[in-house]
């Protein structure tokens, strides 16, 4: 049996009204700083003057998919992504040697603060096509999750959810498992 840190988790509940009536959907989810916590706060940065060569090369040899582009205050300017790149290989065949992080950089980058959700995050990503958010406070950057960070702790969750219901029943008295609604085969 593995054996499990306590993690921090956002309960929210959402009153809607579906076509049977009232139902609220409770969710649970993880805030972005307990990510950071275990992944490591910062993240590799370069500034708007940088090669896109040297953005390129920043890339694969730290494994990673996108970057942030910080003044010289360390202040988000926006944000280069492999996506990026790609469009700029394309717009730019033959000067492609001459551009710099800022000539491709997306200023408009979505960010999240360390307080967010995972579920929040997950929205960002997909309502804005987005798969890398920095992370912001007090104007500040202080890291970045991808896509990838967020599946594997959402994971977690679940496997969480799981064994805490299963806990839960399995500990409950006789008949209770029919008093939630559950048939199990005797």
């Amino acid at each position: 049996m593995q054996i499990r840190p306590a993690v921090p988790t956002v309960i929210a509940a959402r009153t809607s009204r579906g076509r049977n009536g009232l139902y609220t959907r409770v969710t649970m989810s993880i805030p972005i700083r307990t990510i950071l916590s275990r992944k490591g706060w910062g993240a590799t940065s370069v500034q708007p003057q940088a090669p896109l060569l040297d953005v390129s090369d920043i890339l694969v040899t730290n494994h990673i998919g996108a970057v942030p582009v910080l003044d010289k205050d360390g202040r988000l300017l926006g944000l280069v992504s492999e996506r990026d790149i790609v469009t700029g290989l394309s717009e730019h065949h033959d000067t492609v040697a001459r551009l710099t992080a800022a000539d491709i950089m997306v200023r408009d980058s979505q960010t999240c603060s360390p307080d967010c959700t995972i579920v929040d995050a997950m929205q960002i990503m997909t309502t804005y096509r987005q798969r890398h958010i920095p992370i912001i406070e007090e104007n500040r950057l202080i890291g970045m999750v991808s896509i990838g960070d967020l599946v594997k702790y959402r994971l977690e969750e679940a496997d969480m959810f799981v064994e805490e219901m299963r806990a839960y029943v399995m500990q409950s008295g006789p008949g209770h498992d029919q008093a939630l609604g559950l048939y199990a085969a005797r």
